[in-house]
């Protein structure tokens, strides 16, 4: 019962030891640039739209009030 984990440790590092992984550069980069796109869009046509009715609001509240109600996301990428 207790050399069960050890054992699938062991199986799964010798079946993955000769294994060749082609890595694609190119999502990460494309799915990076539509995160960043999206963290400075979003707020930006929140602050446009805001800006014809509330001549006071600045743009870089409104990117920190959008990052800040990311936060709730911060458990789900730690655990």
């Amino acid at each position: 019962m207790y050399d069960f984990i050890p054992k699938v440790v062991i199986k799964l590092f010798i079946c993955t030891v000769n294994v060749f992984r082609a890595y694609d550069f190119q999502s990460v980069i494309t799915s990076s640039s539509l995160i960043y796109g999206f963290a400075l869009g979003a707020p930006s046509a929140v602050w446009f739209v805001f800006k014809q009715y509330e001549p006071n609001l600045l743009l870089m509240s409104t990117i920190c009030l959008y990052g800040y109600s990311l936060t709730i996301y911060v458990p789900a990428v730690v655990s």
